[in-house]
């Protein structure tokens, strides 16, 4: 499981309650089931959608808008509820 890319249409610094788009590929190849992409429970942000699944053999895109309400938004990879990868995204 692997984070390729991940974009945002707008440059830092980013001001609080801006919407921004985000977009993020996920590469997988693995026997796992269930994978989903999610906010950690540690960001404040507002994400749309706020979840999604991921497949479990090739690339998954994902494109969201995050309503910026801290100065930084954390998205997990998990199976279940284990966190399989995390990556942040800082607004400053």
């Amino acid at each position: 499981i692997e984070v390729n890319s991940v974009t945002a249409n707008q440059s830092c610094p980013v001001g609080f309650t801006t919407p921004r788009s985000l977009s993020f590929d996920v590469t997988a190849h693995t026997e796992r089931t269930g994978l989903r992409w999610r906010r950690s429970v540690t960001s404040s942000d507002v994400l749309s959608p706020s979840d999604g699944a991921i497949a479990k053999n090739g690339t998954t895109s994902v494109l969201l808008t995050d309503l910026v309400l801290d100065s930084a938004v954390t998205i997990e990879i998990v199976q279940g509820e284990t966190v399989l990868i995390a990556f942040t995204l800082r607004h400053y």
